[in-house]
């Protein structure tokens, strides 16, 4: 079996080749250890920098989006190159669809029962066993595939930053009930020709033609695409955003495509945008559509904003999976809205901190605080040893931060609740929305809310969340723990910040059972 190397260089050799024939080309490699990311996602946002660094771990970035995976020598990965017209941008949805259903098809050859599942993942019994990338240059799209024969997941947790199971004995075992292998699934060591002979039958069913499987080892090809000639990447791709988190109005938005990130550098007189940085795990193309977006936003006015991206979005032509237009505005006015939010006496890196669960057209966060009517807070910011700290319930004992929102709330005559696990979290969000609540104030860390954010677009209930710091159970390892409501230290609060949100929140008549 060959070896994967460089996956910009590698899959962009084939892609020249397929183009060179005009027939599809496939290529079937073993995993050389690297991590993997998305040609449009942040750096900062894939991978654990200094644990890379510490272990020698090279950090490569390939053509084809998604997010970043990591590869120990234990994974197959397939590049298929399929030529296409140039004057024709593919669907990507469609493609990745059919694409990844002919995998699945295939693993069926295998006898496993596999399934594609949106956005680019194939699962065996609802485990991932797979994950499909692509990415269109004109005259060709590139596929790639990276199948789990094994996998390290101790390592892949302390590598990848995703918010994802962490690593504790609970984390691990939460992280191997979401993934499989082909080694668990086939009960025995995997026949990566076996493997690759299914692919490539399965995907010469899907494309109606027999891919030309290469076998040189490195392809070698005269260039008609050279990776001097590809759109170059953002530099702010490849650095660290927090440490910008000062100057710089930074906000996410949860697709089903995958994460969308935008940061957006003000000039001297704080009226125009002097800079701006898109980056996300989802899938799209082409490969420049992005740094097109932030060229035409450079130097716009902030009121100007919203106008020139709709344009952009109307006259740059895009293909993407699990976002579209709408997202990418309200991404932009999520960001913009952070100058509201300073208005309230948030400083720049408070506000950044603030996470808006609404329907796309909401943008005001003084409008949304003034619609709420219950105040939610985790019961990990209590003090570790409150004997209340698992009960809906605070004697504001003063111990902890969390007594004084309970305070501040109730004078207002909101109701304050003590989520206590993630299922009651759940049933208090449906509980709220058939009671007629507006919208609520809550607190969580940005990596629960990213994770679960279906389950907080799910409710229907609009929400301003305030991040939590400190000892939140992602930065010690601890998530499972914390959903079951186990775990044990204490989170802290941003204690002015939420401060500062309650009193924009108008008094009302307290609420009767």
């Amino acid at each position: 079996m060959m070896i994967y190397q460089d996956p910009a260089a590698h899959a962009l050799a084939l892609l020249n080749q397929a183009h060179e024939q005009q027939y599809p080309l496939l290529h079937f490699a073993q995993s050389t250890p690297q991590a993997s990311i998305g040609r449009f996602e942040a750096r900062c946002h894939a991978i654990r920098e200094d644990f890379c660094q510490q272990q020698g771990i090279v950090v490569q970035r390939r053509l084809t989006g998604g997010g970043a995976v990591y590869l120990d020598g234990g994974q197959g990965v397939l590049t298929l190159a399929v030529p296409l017209p140039r004057q024709a941008m593919p669907c990507l949805a469609q493609w990745l669809q059919r694409l990844n259903t002919a995998v699945a098809a295939g693993l069926g050859d295998l006898g496993l029962d596999a399934q594609a599942q949106a956005p680019n993942s194939i699962d065996v019994a609802q485990r991932q066993v797979a994950q499909g990338t692509l990415a269109w240059l004109p005259g060709g799209l590139l596929y790639q595939l990276f199948l789990w024969g094994t996998m390290d997941v101790t390592t892949t947790l302390q590598v990848l930053r995703a918010p994802r199971e962490k690593l504790t004995d609970e984390g691990i075992r939460s992280a191997r009930e979401h993934f499989t292998t082909l080694q668990e699934v086939l009960d025995g060591p995997v026949d990566w020709r076996a493997v690759e002979q299914a692919l490539w039958q399965a995907l010469s069913r899907a494309l109606g033609a027999t891919p030309q499987r290469i076998t040189a080892q490195p392809i070698t090809t005269a260039s008609v695409v050279t990776t001097a000639s590809l759109p170059p990447v953002n530099p702010w791709l490849d650095r660290d955003w927090q440490v910008d988190e000062n100057q710089s109005w930074q906000a996410f938005l949860p697709t089903t495509g995958g994460v969308l990130y935008l940061r957006v550098q003000l000039d001297a007189t704080r009226q125009r945008i002097q800079e701006a940085v898109f980056s996300t795990t989802a899938q799209l193309a082409p490969l420049d559509w992005l740094t097109a977006l932030e060229e035409r936003l450079a130097g716009v006015s902030l009121e100007q904003a919203p106008e020139v991206l709709k344009g952009c979005l109307a006259t740059q032509p895009y293909t993407a999976v699990g976002f579209n237009d709408q997202d990418m505005l309200t991404l932009l006015g999520r960001v913009l809205g952070r100058a509201e939010q300073q208005q309230l006496g948030l400083s720049v890196r408070e506000a950044n901190t603030l996470m808006v669960v609404a329907p796309r057209e909401i943008v005001s966060t003084t409008a949304l605080l003034k619609r709420c009517g219950v105040v939610l807070v985790p019961y990990c910011a209590k003090a570790k040893n409150c004997p209340w700290r698992h009960e809906d319930h605070c004697t504001q004992c003063g111990a902890c931060a969390v007594g004084e929102v309970y305070a501040l709330a109730e004078v207002r005559g909101l109701e304050v609740i003590t989520i206590t696990h993630y299922e009651h979290l759940c049933q208090t969000l449906t509980r709220l929305k058939q009671e007629g609540i507006e919208a609520y104030l809550g607190m969580c860390c940005g990596h629960f809310y990213l994770k679960r954010a279906h389950a907080f677009a799910d409710s229907g209930l609009p929400a301003i969340l305030a991040d939590i710091r400190g000892a939140n159970c992602y930065a010690l390892n601890q998530e499972e723990l914390a959903y079951q409501g186990a775990f044990r230290a204490q989170a802290q609060l941003n204690q002015q910040v939420v401060v500062r949100l309650l009193a924009q929140i108008p008094s009302r008549s307290p609420r009767t059972e």
